[in-house]
């Protein structure tokens, strides 16, 4: 009986000590502000500002963020489920320097930041108003991801509603289990 306990404690103390593991990262394929899409039956089209045309069956990709903005970054890629998209928007409210914005909240893992089912890539000159958590910890639920027009995240912001109004629930948390 005490073994069992034992072996049962052992086996719990592993557990425990293992955290997160890291998802497999995300493959930024194509990044570009967006100039318009249009759906048909069996297909979508995505129209970038540089002229890029992105187009695929509607059965050959899932789309992990969908929050445009007067100005909205498109992001294509593929991660260990397939294709996916993102269209990151901008936010009223927000500096100037955060042109696309992902919200809120996200897991730290040194060279990305997990958020919405994505492993965003940091850009070298992140500059982050959070401090950075421990790798495989979460940002805060009321953390922005501000991005770049390739999806590399830039700044990290901390997103502040109004006195009174409630904070944001962690819509974003790494996992992408809450889109």
């Amino acid at each position: 009986m005490i073994r069992l306990l034992v072996a049962a404690s052992l086996a719990l103390v592993v557990l425990l000590g293992c955290g997160t593991p890291r998802r497999e990262p995300s493959q930024i394929e194509t990044a570009g502000e967006l100039v318009s899409s249009s759906a048909s039956e069996g297909q979508s089209l995505y129209s970038l500002a540089d002229g890029t045309s992105w187009v695929r069956p509607n059965d050959q990709f899932r789309v992990l963020y969908d929050m445009p903005g007067t100005r909205t970054l498109f992001v294509s890629g593929t991660d260990g489920q397939g294709t996916f998209v993102a269209l990151v928007g901008s936010q009223d409210g927000l500096p100037a320097d955060c042109p696309f914005a992902v919200r809120y909240g996200g897991r730290e893992w040194g060279d990305a930041i997990e958020s919405q089912g994505i492993m965003w890539r940091k850009a070298p000159e992140l500059d982050s108003a959070i401090p950075t958590p421990a790798s495989g910890a979460d940002y805060p639920d009321n953390a922005i991801l501000c991005l770049d027009s390739e999806g590399s995240v830039v700044r990290l912001i901390v997103a502040t509603p109004p006195s009174g109004e409630p904070q944001p629930a962690g819509s974003a948390q790494a996992h992408g289990e809450r889109n």
